[in-house]
């Protein structure tokens, strides 16, 4: 094969220095004329830099970075699991002909910006430095200047590579990921992560949690919580021993963020894996059928979600959700008691529930209902049963959306009123407003997206008959309690004047639906309640 001589790009030596290795130890290397490419094969590690400005760099597998020829560098790389790393050195005089390919990557590689300059992961470059050194040592039969050719090829596509991650794809998120998986044991700090991604601290923190919905310390914590709980259940290792074998130095930490994202200390978690899980669910009854746990009791409203009809036999009713029958509770000796935080007088049941049984508090507020359902999985490990429901709904989801295009212009807007105690309640994204808003992808009206915007749960708006014109939309579901009161409540408010002026009343697109259903926030609720939706949307249609 005839190469193009590489005039100015020149392999000085490859060699696997052995560790722990800094510039002082760089036997024969011109650190003012030559660079220096080192790439991780295996193991994981770091890279400690005293100067300029004093940071730790993780180490990984495709680990790649370059010393360029300045002389004051300070710098130790040490091993933390079986490193081993390749070291290619070479000479890259400045080129003499302007304006070539050559110059381009000569002033890439100097140039301050240059992404090749902290450790970034490219798991190319374990198959390249590998073969490199394998040929480097065969150099008797290999043609220097096909090495210089390919040495010179690989800079190139590292640096277009990296100039594509540091723009924010998703990859370079996935890299960050991959790196926390292998790596979790380690001291990983947020400005780790975002070296590796190649972005700035704030712009990576924004693409993570974009595409992965968490924050990338709390994803961090999660995946070292996921192995800590082998090693809790599994091992049978104590609290202090494990908080050390996933990267936490201090097990009062550990413990702390095992509850804050488990919902559970991890001695409760250890003593639910043993137990029988008897389980009173005082929230989230239908978050735990849906991962087929049915628990021994739940409030009553519960017990009213039809939606579960199937399911509840054998549930005993524990009092009314407002006020909680404590000796029905401890009557089951529970293994465990589940509750959101928002739970009316729990500060009041508190200490009396904790010594009945661990006490999960769930908040309710900040999670929709996916969330929810991991986090009640998460602590009765059931996480594939949840991913396999929300998977399955998402199918469901689409099929549905699908089956409405006939029948709704998705222009037109969509508002949501529950009727129930003489008050009429505006709702929004979250509960009775998930399946209409974020499943179907429906348009609330203006008054309601600006209160949206501020945000997305906003706490239902309680509204008098003058005022529901500002928020109707061309569509109007009203769901409205079965009870007399609120049947005849409701039925006063279709005969005023303010209601017969409304769109939706004059253009008969107006859903009375039943809150026995649409009340209810959990999986089997808002299944019925897309079902639900797409029949009253075919039938105005076809009627």
């Amino acid at each position: 094969m005839n190469l193009p001589e590489e005039r100015f790009l020149m392999i000085k030596r490859v060699v696997q220095p052995s560790l722990p290795y800094s510039p002082d130890q760089m036997d024969g290397v011109d650190q003012t004329t030559e660079y220096s490419l080192f790439a991780v094969l295996e193991g994981f590690g770091s890279m400690t830099q005293s100067a300029p400005d004093h940071r730790l760099l993780p180490l990984s597998p495709g680990s790649v970075w370059l010393r360029v020829p300045v002389g004051n560098e300070k710098w130790v790389i040490d091993s933390q699991q079986n490193l081993r790393i390749i070291q290619v050195d070479f000479q890259f005089p400045l080129p003499e002909d302007e304006g070539t390919e050559t110059e381009a990557l000569y002033k890439a590689l100097r140039g301050k910006e240059s992404v090749l300059k902290s450790p970034t992961i490219n798991m190319q470059a374990i198959e390249f430095t590998n073969d490199l050194l394998k040929q480097w040592n065969r150099l008797a039969e290999v043609d220097l200047s096909t090495l210089n050719h390919l040495l010179k090829e690989f800079l190139e596509l590292l640096l277009k590579k990296e100039r594509q991650a540091r723009e924010g794809s998703p990859n370079a998120i996935t890299r960050t990921i991959q790196y926390m998986e292998h790596a979790y044991t380690a001291n990983i700090r947020q400005q780790d992560l975002s070296r590796i991604a190649n972005m700035t601290a704030s712009h990576f923190s924004y693409a993570f949690r974009k595409q992965t919905g968490l924050r990338p310390m709390d994803y961090l914590s999660d995946i070292r919580i996921r192995h800590a709980k082998q090693h809790l259940h599994c091992n049978g290792l104590n609290v202090k021993e494990t908080a050390q074998q996933v990267g936490f130095t201090d097990e009062y930490y550990f413990s702390r963020r095992f509850k804050q994202r488990v919902g559970i200390s991890p001695a409760a978690y250890v003593h639910i894996k043993r137990s029988s899980m008897n389980i009173i669910a005082l929230s989230y009854t239908g978050q735990l059928l849906a991962l087929g746990v049915k628990p021994l009791g739940a409030p009553r409203q519960h017990l009213a979600n039809r939606a579960v009809d199937s399911l509840k036999a054998g549930i005993a009713d524990i009092g009314d959700f407002y006020r909680i029958d404590l000796d029905a509770v401890a009557a089951f000796s529970p293994d465990l008691i589940v509750t959101a935080q928002e739970l009316p007088h729990l500060e009041d049941y508190r200490l009396r529930l904790k010594r009945m049984a661990p006490l999960a508090i769930i908040p309710w507020d900040n999670q929709d209902v996916f969330g929810h359902l991991r986090q009640i999985a998460g602590i009765l490990d059931k996480d594939q049963e949840a991913e396999a429901w929300i998977n399955r709904h998402g199918e469901h989801s689409a099929l549905a959306k699908a089956e409405l295009q006939p029948y709704i212009d998705f222009s037109e807007t969509v508002s949501l009123l529950r009727i129930v105690d003489g008050h009429i309640g505006l709702w929004a994204g979250k509960e009775f407003g998930h399946v209409l808003y974020q499943t179907l992808g429906l348009k609330p009206p203006p008054a309601v997206s600006l209160l949206m915007d501020g945000n997305k749960y906003f706490t239902p708006l309680s509204l008098t008959l003058d005022k529901i014109k500002s928020y109707a939309g061309d569509h109007l579901f009203v769901s409205v309690g079965d009870d007399p009161s609120s049947q005849a409540f409701y039925g006063n408010i279709t005969s005023q004047s303010e209601w017969q002026e409304l769109r939706a009343v004059q253009n008969n697109t107006v859903y009375q639906v039943s809150d026995t259903i649409w009340k209810f926030y959990e999986p089997r609720a808002i299944s019925a309640q897309l079902q639900d939706a797409v029949q009253r949307f075919r039938s105005r249609r076809s009627s």
